[in-house]
C-alpha cells in the first residue's frame, strides 16, 4: 500500500520557490544571455507547477512501515486450539520488523483489547473477559480498524473457523477494505470428537399451580447412543432417566409439574459417556406459574351450583358459588376469577350492570364464560 499526497499541497510549495527566483531574475539589472535562459526556464518551469496542480496530480509516497491487530476467535468452538493460536500470534510477534506495530482483540460475542497496539507488544494468554458461547466477528473487525493507528500500512489478521452467530464479518471486511484496511484470515478448525448438545428447550409460557404440562427438549448429535437426562427445577432434580438419542435431531418430551406459584426455572442436562464436549449439554427455560384457578358459579338453584362446584374441584379448581342477585357488577368483579359459570339462569334474573361488565371482562380481559342451558335459559 503506499499513502497519497494531493498536488494541491505539494505542488504550490514546489512553485513558491520557483517563483521567488522568477521575481529576483526580474531585477533591473543587465540581461545577460545566461540570465535570458534562467528567466525563460523559471517561467516554463512555473507554468508546469500551475497546470499540474490544476490537473489534481497526486504524488504517491510509498510507506514500508506497517500496523497489524492480530483478532483472535475465543469462542466455544476454537477453544480446543486456544494454546495453539497464542503460539501463532506469539511468533508473528517475534518476526516484526523494529518500526512495526501490532496489536491484539480476542472476541467472543463482544470484542476486547488484550494487547494495545505497540511497537514492543507481548501477548501469552488471553487477559480480557468475552462471552464465549457466541461469535461476532464484525465487532472484532471494526474494534480493530478503530485501534490501528494512522500513517502505517493497515492490515488485520483474523483466526477464526468463521462460524459467526452474531454480526456481519463480510460487511464489517468491506467496510474496512474501503478505508484502505488490509484483512487476512487465518482458518483454524479444531478436530471435532463426538457430540451431542442441547439445541432447545421450550415450555408453556404460562401454567396454573399444581399443572402437569411438557418440556420439549431437541437435542442434536454427530452420533448414536444414549445418555442420561436430568431435569432440574429451581436447582432441585425433579426427573432422571436414560435416554436413546439418534443421529441428527432427537426430540423429547419430559412431563413436569409446575410447582407453586411465581416465576420458575427449569433446567436440563444432558450426560453421555461418549461426549468430548460438556458446555453446551444444558438448557434453561422460565415458567409463569399462577395461582391455582378460581370459578364463580351463578347457579339458579343450590343442587345445581352444588354439583358443578363438585365437578371443577375435582380438577383443581377453587370455586365461589352465589346467586344471580349476587353476580358482581363491574369488570373488576368478574375479573378476580379465572372463568364464570352461568347454570340454567334466565336473563331476567340478572342487573343490566352485571351483564353488561360480565361482557367487558370476557371481551376485554379474557376471562373465561361457560353457560350450562336448560329451560329456564336456552328453552325459551
Amino acid at each position: 500500500m503506499a499513502l497519497r499526497t494531493r498536488s494541491t499541497l505539494t505542488l504550490l510549495l514546489l512553485a513558491l520557490p520557483v517563483c521567488a527566483l522568477y521575481v529576483w531574475s526580474q531585477t533591473p539589472w543587465i540581461m545577460s544571455r545566461p540570465r535570458k535562459r534562467l528567466i525563460g526556464a523559471l517561467r516554463a518551469a512555473m507554468m508546469v507547477c500551475i497546470i499540474l496542480t490544476l490537473a489534481g496530480t497526486e504524488l504517491w509516497t510509498v510507506v514500508g512501515a506497517q500496523s497489524v491487530g492480530f483478532v483472535v476467535d475465543a469462542s466455544d468452538s476454537t477453544r480446543p486450539l486456544a494454546t495453539e493460536l497464542v503460539e501463532w500470534v506469539t511468533s508473528s510477534l517475534k518476526e516484526r520488523r523494529p518500526d512495526d506495530e501490532a496489536a491484539v482483540i480476542v472476541f467472543g460475542r463482544r470484542a476486547a483489547v488484550d494487547v494495545p497496539s505497540s511497537l514492543t507488544p507481548s501477548w501469552r494468554r488471553t487477559e480480557s473477559l468475552v462471552d464465549s458461547h457466541r461469535t461476532n466477528i464484525e465487532a472484532a473487525l471494526r474494534l480493530a480498524s478503530a485501534i490501528l493507528p494512522q500513517g502505517k500500512r493497515r492490515r488485520v489478521v483474523l483466526l477464526s473457523d468463521g462460524r459467526q452467530n452474531t454480526g456481519d464479518a463480510m460487511a464489517a471486511a468491506k467496510a474496512l477494505r474501503e478505508s484502505g484496511i488490509r484483512v487476512d484470515v487465518v482458518p483454524v478448525e479444531p478436530a471435532r470428537g463426538k457430540d451431542v448438545l442441547v439445541s432447545s428447550l421450550e415450555a408453556p409460557a404460562k401454567v396454573n399451580e399444581g399443572e402437569q404440562f411438557d418440556l420439549a427438549l431437541r437435542l442434536d448429535s454427530n452420533y448414536a447412543g444414549t445418555a442420561m437426562l436430568r431435569v432440574f427445577r429451581e436447582g432441585s432434580l425433579v426427573h432422571e432417566a436414560e435416554v436413546s438419542f439418534a443421529e441428527g435431531e432427537s426430540l423429547f418430551l419430559v412431563r413436569a409439574n409446575s410447582g407453586s406459584p411465581g416465576l420458575r426455572s427449569f433446567r436440563v442436562l444432558i450426560e453421555s459417556p461418549q461426549d468430548s464436549a460438556g458446555s453446551n449439554n444444558e438448557a434453561t427455560c422460565l415458567v409463569s406459574v399462577s395461582g391455582r384457578p378460581r370459578a364463580l358459579v351463578i347457579a339458579a338453584d343450590s343442587a345445581s351450583g352444588k354439583n358443578l362446584s363438585a365437578v371443577l374441584q375435582a380438577a383443581g379448581v377453587d370455586v365461589t358459588v352465589a346467586g344471580p342477585e349476587m353476580a358482581p357488577c363491574s369488570a373488576e368483579g368478574w375479573a378476580r376469577y379465572s372463568f364464570a359459570v352461568i347454570a340454567e339462569v334466565p336473563a331476567e334474573r340478572f342487573d343490566d350492570k352485571s351483564m353488561e361488565s360480565l361482557e367487558v371482562a370476557v371481551r376485554d380481559l379474557g376471562r373465561g364464560l361457560i353457560m350450562v342451558g336448560g329451560e329456564d335459559s336456552f328453552g325459551p
